[in-house]
């Protein structure tokens, strides 16, 4: 290393060193007094420009630059350019991103219903909010595919979990569930239905 003597921007002759800069490969002469003795780039631009890298949107593919030391702390190895990106990933139908520690919560399926879907009852396309409700079509709670679900109001979910003895006598079907066949002969029943006097 040959130290060579030079004049700061003020006039005053210090002792330095010619170095390359590790981003551009251009010869800069670096400071051995004070703060400068550690300098590794040329200008303030170079020394940016080596910190960052480009990444893609894991999310909508995007590029994007991001500072080297934030890129190494994703655990996943996945990166978003923006926060809404993110929170899409986490959501549960999308499945891109999800930690080992989450088990889903109980409501989690009728996010993923009226996200998904039109907030209507499939059979008699009721749009009040309050009384609609999501059932899952194979009786299945633990399946909370997209395909699984489907939004009914109350009315036509009870439908949905009764069974029909004889011609009038309907009895409630809790633990069980109505066969997907039986139920447009149950609709029509109950909408011929009169309630007696």
């Amino acid at each position: 290393m040959k130290i060579i003597s030079f004049k700061d921007p003020y006039g005053i002759t210090r002792r330095g060193t010619v170095v390359k800069c590790l981003k551009c490969n251009n010869d800069f002469i670096r400071n051995l007094s004070g703060s400068g003795k550690d300098k590794k780039f040329c200008n303030l631009k170079c020394r940016l420009d080596y910190s960052r890298v480009i990444l893609q949107c894991s999310k909508c593919g995007k590029e994007f630059e991001r500072i080297k030391s934030k890129a190494k702390n994703s655990k996943s190895g996945l990166y978003f350019c923006s926060k809404k990106c993110l929170d899409t990933s986490k959501r549960l139908e999308n499945g891109l991103l999800k930690p080992k520690h989450y088990k889903g919560g109980r409501y989690n399926y009728i996010e993923i219903a009226f996200r998904n879907r039109k907030p209507e009852c499939v059979d008699c396309k009721l749009c009040f909010r309050p009384s609609l409700v999501v059932h899952h079509k194979d009786h299945n709670r633990k399946n909370n595919s997209l395909e699984n679900l489907e939004i009914v109001c109350r009315t036509h979910h009870k439908l949905r979990h009764i069974k029909l003895n004889g011609e009038s006598r309907i009895v409630d079907y809790k633990r069980g569930l109505t066969p997907r066949e039986k139920l447009p002969e149950i609709l029509k029943w109950a909408d011929s239905y009169k309630t007696p006097k």
